[in-house]
């Protein structure tokens, strides 16, 4: 997928410093810098309430061996060890040719929350990576985590 105008301009949704610091030597196996990420949801949370629509960010994603990091600006997203990965959780990260996708459970997520929300990192994954990774994975984001979630939703 082609960067986003604010990437091309700007140089915006890069993969922070620290993140490729953290990265290391691991072996990449997608990494997209510059997508499109797209925000929905419906819920409510004490102070809060979101209508259905739809907010665009500019971010990246990458896919180890072992993980997959996902930012929006210089905030780390999604960084899940794919041996973390907690079945029944409240929240969901798909992964298909188009991106990668989080999903998660307000309700479950947030005390006195309510609705669901969804993060798309629209960004090409080649089938090669997607036949050695899970489809998808489950996990169980804390309260403070889905807090900052919500506020890119």
């Amino acid at each position: 997928m082609a960067p986003t105008l604010m990437n091309r301009l700007f140089g915006s949704g890069k993969l922070p410093e620290s993140v490729l610091r953290e990265l290391g030597d691991a072996v990449v196996l997608a990494r997209q810098e510059g997508i499109r990420v797209s925000a929905r949801g419906s819920y409510r949370v004490p102070g809060r309430r979101q209508g259905a629509g739809v907010q665009l960010h500019a971010g990246a994603f990458v896919i180890t061996a072992s993980r997959v990091i996902a930012t929006i600006g210089k905030a780390t997203v999604i960084d899940l060890p794919f041996a973390a990965a907690t079945p029944g959780g409240a929240a969901t990260v798909a992964f298909a040719e188009t991106g990668v996708t989080l999903k998660f459970d307000v309700g479950r997520t947030t005390p006195n929350g309510d609705g669901d929300a969804e993060i798309s990192f629209r960004g090409e994954i080649p089938a090669t990576v997607l036949a050695g990774i899970p489809s998808a994975l489950d996990m169980t984001p804390n309260p403070t985590g889905a807090e900052q979630l919500l506020r890119w939703v």
